[in-house]
């Protein structure tokens, strides 16, 4: 979907990349974590492009999706961490929303992975959360999380 992003020069210079971000409910791509969060990287034009696409606001979460997904394509983190203590699962990003609280922290070196888990704690199903599976098809991360290791912390 992008035939080119712009991203702050700090995340392709930065020795180490470590993505932390928090968990909840998101209008445009149904859930918010790892994946989600790189766009906070993207300079004002490629969001207001991952948004608008070619016309005005659009809520085309599959559009939205696959411009999340391939903007992961230009920097793994080296380490993920996100946090899922208190989770907005309405009304997201902004809320105000139904708050849950699975009370975890979850880390891993895979951002699919961690989205995949921390999804589930939303009560989501990650295999129909669009960004997830298709960086999962480019080669991101890896779905399946019985072939990764994903440490969570109850707090």
């Amino acid at each position: 979907s992008l035939k080119q992003a712009e991203v702050i020069r700090d995340l392709m210079e930065a020795d180490v990349f470590i993505n932390l971000s928090i968990s909840k409910d998101h209008s445009g791509t149904n859930f918010s974590g790892i994946l989600k969060n790189v766009m906070g990287a993207a300079t004002y034009s490629t969001c207001r492009y991952f948004h608008y696409g070619k016309g005005g606001w659009s809520e085309d979460i599959e559009f939205l999706s696959r411009c999340v997904a391939d903007i992961n394509l230009l920097r793994k983190p080296a380490l993920c961490i996100c946090d899922s203590t208190e989770c907005v699962v309405t009304n997201g990003p902004y809320g105000p929303g139904k708050i849950i609280k699975p009370q975890k922290v979850v880390a891993g070196a895979d951002p699919v992975a961690v989205d995949t888990y921390c999804a589930g704690l939303l009560g989501l199903n990650p295999s129909q959360i669009g960004m997830i599976g298709r960086s999962a098809e480019l080669g991101v991360g890896e779905m399946n999380l019985r072939k990764m290791r994903i440490t969570e912390i109850n707090v």
